[in-house]
């Protein structure tokens, strides 16, 4: 699975702290080449600047046994292509190494790159240079990673004293806001205090403003989190917005996609969140939650078999996620096969999981269908026994007992003034009638229900409505 947030790339890296690009730093480059042989190397530069491995080749050809003097910008070509091997072979050689921070920046994307350490190379670049931005920034970096976020911050104040514009110690401060709110450990509460929400808005906020402030910037994964800080505040426009640019930039992010089609999904504009969780489900299959969507959403539309197959994709990644149980039993209820809808739906209804009123209901009825009323007379009992609702403990009675109860606990229920409640329950009277031989008056009321389109049970007339006109 894709991770939700990717690092910038070292060589994303290499441009955005202007140690790449050959063009760009010719000039100095050129500091570290006797003049003689400047204009050969700038010739060879013009011509094979799209070429660098040919650009290497040529250089090396060119430059005699023993002499250095092409070594910084041979490590560069070499950063370019990822061969680090050899760009630190370029640099070690090199006698000014240790005195020279422009040199040491190169060892440090090196070291980075081979997962090495390289927090003693940055303090010795600091030594050098106080004042430079690259090892500042970088040192934020790792205690930010560290957990240290005082010397964090600290550390990206020196830089934005030095510039006040600087992009990377922004974003950084933008991280540093966010941090800041997982290191309070209130993921696990469901309802924050006052002061609470008052901390965490405060640290959003603040991560918004140093976001912002970073300007525009050519990075997928810095639009991804402000688009998550947008979210946090409330502001699912902007938040959108900041993932239509994440993905024009990292197109091949899954997350992205699933992120901007589950803010169109609560914001009511199905088809788009359609579009995008198809998307993200074309980039990563094995995305658990985007085959969440995609159950959910075929679901609604009652495309069965599409649903059907996405559900079955999430459950093979998490067995135990049960919010899918429900609709995967109303599916294959829907489709006949009853058996199978009475297994999912005894699993959600012993996970207690699911406080949907109905689904007591639901299940009684199919194990009824299922042949097996002694299992359903028991819920009913139970049911019956600590209803606090008059009117539902008719139902229940009626169920339980449909002579006993009488034609009044029908009434009840068909004339209750929750039309919402009402049309559900029409559903499992109209089953009740059914098997007591009154087709007529069932038939009604499973038409009835399938045209209110009221949750799952208008689902589920569709088989009964199917099953009568064979």
């Amino acid at each position: 699975m894709i991770s939700r947030y990717i690092a910038l790339g070292l060589l994303s890296i290499l441009f955005f702290f202007g140690c790449t690009t050959i063009v760009d730093n010719k000039e100095e480059v050129k500091e570290s080449i006797p003049e003689e042989k400047e204009s050969i190397i700038d010739q060879l530069i013009e011509k094979y600047i799209n070429s660098p491995e040919i650009l290497i080749d040529k250089i090396i050809q060119i430059t005699p046994e023993g002499d250095l003097s092409n070594n910084e910008i041979l490590c560069r070509l070499y950063i370019k292509i990822g061969n680090y091997s050899n760009a630190e072979k370029m640099l070690i050689p090199l006698t000014n190494l240790y005195n020279n921070p422009e040199l040491l920046k190169l060892l440090v994307i090196i070291k980075m790159a081979t997962k090495s350490e390289y927090m003693s190379i940055l303090k010795k670049i600091e030594n050098i240079d106080p004042d430079n931005i690259f090892a500042l920034n970088r040192i934020a970096e790792e205690n930010l990673k560290s957990g240290d976020l005082d010397s964090a911050e600290i550390y990206l104040k020196r830089v934005l004293k030095i510039d006040n514009k600087d992009s990377k110690a922004h974003i950084l401060l933008g991280d540093l806001g966010l941090k800041r709110v997982e290191k309070l450990n209130l993921k696990t509460k469901k309802v924050l205090s006052e002061k609470e929400e008052r901390v965490v808005t405060g640290f959003y906020k603040a991560s918004l403003n140093s976001y912002l402030l970073a300007g525009e910037v050519e990075d997928g994964d810095y639009y991804s989190k402000l688009a998550g800080v947008y979210k946090k505040l409330g502001d699912n426009l902007n938040a959108i917005k900041a993932l239509t640019k994440a993905i024009k930039l990292d197109s091949g992010n899954s997350w992205n996609y699933y992120d901007r089609g589950k803010l169109y999904y609560y914001s009511k504009s199905q088809e788009l969140a359609l579009e995008d969780f198809v998307k993200a489900y074309s980039i990563d299959p094995d995305h658990f939650f985007t085959n969440v969507f995609l159950g959910r959403i075929y679901y609604q539309e009652n495309k069965f078999k599409e649903s059907l197959f996405h559900y079955n994709t999430a459950l093979k990644i998490n067995p135990n996620y049960t919010p899918a149980y429900k609709d995967i039993s109303v599916m294959n209820y829907a489709l006949g096969r009853k058996e199978l809808s009475l297994d999912y739906l005894i699993c959600l209804y012993k996970s207690k999981s699911d406080f949907d009123p109905m689904l007591p209901i639901f299940l009684v009825n199919s194990l009824i269908e299922g042949g097996r009323g002694a299992d359903a007379n028991k819920i009913l009992e139970n049911l019956v026994k600590f209803e606090k609702n008059s009117k539902m403990k008719e139902v229940y009675s009626y169920l339980l007992n449909p002579k006993a109860a009488g034609d009044s606990a029908i009434n009840d229920a068909l004339t209750m003034d929750d039309l919402y409640i009402k049309s559900r329950l029409s559903f499992y009277i109209a089953c009740s009638l059914e098997r007591e031989g009154i087709k007529s008056l069932s038939s009604i009321l499973f038409e009835e229900v399938k045209e209110s389109g009221v949750d799952f049970e208008s689902k589920l007339a569709i088989n009964k409505i199917g099953v009568s006109n064979e």
